[in-house]
């Protein structure tokens, strides 16, 4: 598990999925075209796009965690 104090995530920009840029109020639709947009040319597991926290270095995918501990 990915071990993070909430103060240190202040320094990483956060991003949320805007559904009017996808133009759909579905989740599952808009969920799909944001992890679209957010992996391409990285690479990943098949599961990671479960996940609810991404950490890039560098624009390159580093990690992946579900839940902040």
């Amino acid at each position: 598990m990915l071990k993070v104090e909430i103060s240190k995530l202040k320094q990483y920009p956060m991003f949320s999925i805007n559904e009017k840029y996808y133009k759909t109020r579905y989740c599952n639709k808009y969920y799909k075209l944001f992890m679209k947009d957010l992996l391409s040319n990285q690479i990943f597991n098949k599961d990671d796009i479960y996940n609810r926290i991404f950490i890039f270095e560098n624009g390159k995918l580093q990690s992946t965690s579900f839940q902040i501990e």
